[in-house]
């Protein structure tokens, strides 16, 4: 999985994954497992209750990108965030929500002129 390679780039472990009766476990299966694991611990991951991970406004989501460094699922979040595609709020320290445009001038595009002949 390309998103466990780069955590893994990144220095972050990679989550254990488990064959069950012949099928490979989907990266939401290994994060599920960390997650309930975690918190049999007693212990909650930093995006837990907490709406600046997925809130509409960038500065907003740009103030928690750091918590998701000591998180123990960074990895599993990674590999869940790019095996469903999520495009929308921060998932293991990247925020995948879409670039908005910055309000002011409309992009101009170049026009050719037509003149009659």
């Amino acid at each position: 999985m390309p998103a466990l390679r780069r955590a893994a780039a990144r220095g972050l472990e990679r989550p254990s994954l488990v064959r069950e009766e012949g099928r490979a476990v989907t990266a939401r299966d290994a994060f599920n497992t960390a997650l309930r694991d975690l918190l049999d611990d007693g212990r909650t991951p930093p995006c837990a209750n907490e709406p600046r991970f997925t809130s509409d406004d960038p500065a907003e989501r740009a103030a928690v990108l750091h918590w998701c460094q000591r998180c123990p699922l960074v990895a599993a979040c990674a590999a869940l965030a790019e095996e469903e595609d999520h495009r929308h709020g921060v998932w293991a320290g990247i925020d995948r929500s879409p670039r908005t445009r910055k309000p002011g001038r409309p992009k101009t595009t170049k026009t050719k002129e037509i003149t009659a002949a």
